[in-house]
């Protein structure tokens, strides 16, 4: 049921619904069809030298050409903005207006088109909730060992041996985070080797850098 909506990107098909798939192959001709109007104006202006340098740009969802302030009532259309140093202004092109208003309504009608299919694939999985939130937890498992055994390739570690006993034996270790901050760098990580038991229970550490 999911793949039949779903693809691997996580997207709703075009295929989720006939009517999914008219609106988008509405949408698609629209922006195809804006896109060639506004090209052809972003061409008249800059040749009628009324474009600042940014050109164009996008306004509250909506396209708009990038004037001149001192040019902008010589452009016919809708003005949506200025630029903050007021020397830009941003003008939606009365030619590319219907076209806009098109676009804007087909993305709507696409949101509510993906949520009453979202909705009605929710109501159909519901029936398996338990047996899918155990694939959840299962999987949140596998994802914890893979990151584990990932992190412990990346820093050469070792399956630790632990032991009910007061005792430490280091064979050539060093800090995770100091080696991979080092691995980064192109710098060597000087290993240590430590033992600490029954007989060797005291670890002095001196130096001018010493914390305590």
């Amino acid at each position: 049921m999911i793949d039949d909506v779903v693809d691997e990107q996580g997207q709703v098909k075009d295929s989720a619904s006939p009517k999914l798939a008219e609106i988008r192959m509405s949408l698609y001709r629209r922006r195809n069809e804006l896109r060639r109007v506004f090209e052809k104006i972003i061409s008249k202006l800059n040749k009628q030298g009324y474009l600042a340098d940014i050109e164009e740009s996008f306004m509250n969802g909506r396209r708009v050409v990038a004037v001149f302030a001192e040019q902008k009532r010589m452009v016919k259309g809708i003005l949506h903005g200025e630029s903050d140093s007021r020397r830009t202004a941003f003008i939606e092109p009365e030619e590319t207006s219907h076209l806009s208003n098109e676009v804007s309504h087909l993305e709507n009608d696409e949101r509510k088109e993906v949520y009453r299919i979202l909705q009605k694939l929710t109501d159909r999985l519901s029936a398996y909730s338990k047996l899918l939130n155990a694939y959840h937890i299962i999987l949140g498992e596998f994802d914890f060992i893979r990151a584990k055994a990932k992190f412990a390739l990346d820093i050469n570690g070792e399956y630790p041996l632990v032991l009910d006993k007061a005792l430490i034996h280091l064979v050539n270790a060093f800090h995770p985070l100091l080696f991979l901050y080092n691995k980064k760098q192109n710098k060597p990580t000087i290993p240590l080797s430590l033992s600490l038991d029954q007989n060797r229970r005291i670890l002095l550490i001196s130096g001018p850098q010493c914390r305590w």
